[in-house]
């Protein structure tokens, strides 16, 4: 459980609250969750970048550390590599064009 964080909803910052997050799941029953107090700080989904040029794993690994949940790569010649990175876990999903 995340307390003490306000919560982005695409429009507005609200005021702080608590969130509950059960395994991939966001809820409301705490249960015996462990608290983590969020300061105060903005809760914000996962970002999509609908533009990106994967060179490599490392790349969604980057976008990871920046936010980013979800990425389109629009350029990749190579169909190897967006194939050995599309069941990557723990790092942003990719996505291709082609």
């Amino acid at each position: 459980m995340l307390k003490n964080v306000r919560v982005f909803n695409g429009r507005a910052i609200g005021e702080p609250t608590s969130v509950v997050i059960a395994g991939s799941v966001i809820g409301t029953d705490a249960g015996d969750a462990q608290a983590v107090d969020g300061g105060g700080g903005v809760l914000v989904p996962g970002f999509i970048d609908a533009h990106v040029h994967l060179d490599g794993p490392e790349t969604l690994d980057l976008l990871a550390a920046h936010g980013v949940t979800t990425a389109l790569d629009m350029g990749t010649l190579q169909s190897e590599l967006i194939a050995s990175v599309r069941e990557c876990s723990g790092t942003t999903s990719i996505y291709s064009a082609g």
